[in-house]
């Protein structure tokens, strides 16, 4: 019977700390927090993308590609949608303010706006997917020359040749920007980053200077990258049949964190000194707790990485890592299928974080296997108080 009794006792001590542990990567250690309204946007902003802070001003800046106006659901491969590509400002009181509209692109009629970033030279570098339109390697990065935080209203080609041009960020010289599908020959799946060097970046498709034209990667092997390609993975299926490769980019302490879009799978991506590549280090496997990497956002002065998780409607931290440590994520802020009117998260996808107010772009375009399960109007950005 003693030993019955110890016995029982010992599995018992198992699950608890099965139960513990389970807690511990679900990132369920403290309460989780209320996102709440921010903004409303216009009518004929629909589905918001892309945030980015001038680094100059504190100024917000806002991408909305308008991918589902007019009713287009995710998924259909054909124009057109009811309203443009624009560019916004973002008021710390909740104003949303219209600048622009981008040109589009000749051959689909269409312009799809979504991660941007400050150059050195003060102007907007904008990614333009047009993969949505137009699978062959049609995706751009524009640039928006800029007057201070006003647009001069010219908005030339900087990059061209991409196929689903998404994030982008500036660092230490160089604009790095994800391309979500590479569409390599005999892979289910891939992602890349390409890295422009200033030198280069910052003349193209400017004056006489003809835009960048990258080349279409058609190897793994980083023995025949094509010029600029900074790394390329391969991303497999995931339990709700997306491939999605690379999304979001963010640097902390000079390491390039990135997910997959498709199925969650976080990387670490260190350098050498002379900038190349040393190791792609998977943080965080695909499919356990975060399935679903959208926008990530580095918090320097929390020292926070912050991803936004569109299957689970969902906020996840953890922060920096050293090499061969994974991601300890604590899960931030979660809820359930909701049309954002009260500030919920609905499809979160980009997030930044001003005095301890993280403000949520909520994507909400929906597909199957997410949380959020139909596009609501009007389009939101939620807020959260940090603590």
């Amino acid at each position: 019977m003693k030993r019955f009794f110890l016995i029982a006792v010992a599995v018992l001590c198992i699950i608890v700390a099965q139960s513990i542990s389970a807690q511990a990567a679900d990132g369920n250690k403290a309460p989780l927090a209320k996102a709440k309204l921010f903004a409303k946007l216009p009518t004929e902003m629909s589905g918001p993308d892309g945030l980015t802070v001038s680094p100059k001003t504190g100024t917000i800046f806002l991408t909305v590609p308008n991918f589902n106006s007019g009713g287009r659901k995710s998924g259909d491969s054909k124009p057109p949608k009811k309203y443009p590509g624009i560019l916004a400002k973002v008021s710390l009181d909740g104003k949303v303010e219209k600048l622009l509209e981008f040109p589009p692109l000749e051959s689909t009629g269409q312009t799809g706006c979504m991660g941007l970033v400050f150059g050195t030279d003060g102007n907007l570098y904008v990614c333009d997917n047009q993969y949505f339109f137009d699978t062959d390697h049609k995706s751009r990065v524009l640039r928006v020359l800029m007057d201070g935080d006003k647009p001069t209203g010219k908005v030339e080609v900087a990059v061209e040749g991409l196929n689903l041009a998404n994030a982008a960020a500036w660092h230490e010289g160089k604009l790095y920007v994800s391309d979500t599908f590479l569409d390599v020959p005999g892979k289910v799946g891939a992602g890349g980053i390409w890295a422009f060097p200033a030198k280069d970046i910052l003349k193209a498709g400017s004056g006489d200077n003809p835009p960048i034209k990258v080349k279409p990667v058609k190897s793994l092997n980083s023995r025949q990258y094509p010029k600029y390609l900074l790394i390329a993975l391969e991303a497999k299926k995931s339990e709700r049949g997306d491939n999605a490769g690379f999304d979001g980019i963010t640097f902390a302490n000079g390491t390039l964190y990135t997910g997959n879009f498709g199925d969650g799978t976080l990387y670490a991506i260190r350098f050498s000194r002379t900038g190349r590549v040393v190791t792609a280090e998977v943080i965080h496997k695909g499919e356990t707790t975060i399935k679903c990497c959208d926008g990530v956002y580095y918090d320097k002065n929390a020292n926070k990485i912050y991803v936004n998780d569109s299957q689970r409607n969902a906020i996840w931290s953890f922060k920096p890592t050293r090499r061969g440590q994974a991601a300890k994520l604590e899960l931030v802020a979660e809820n359930g299928d909701t049309d954002g009117a009260d500030g919920s998260l609905d499809q979160p996808c980009e997030c930044i974080v001003i005095d301890k107010k993280m403000i949520i772009v909520n994507f909400d375009w929906p597909f199957p296997g997410l949380v959020n399960t139909k596009y609501d109007e009007p389009s939101t950005l939620s807020v959260i108080e940090l603590p």
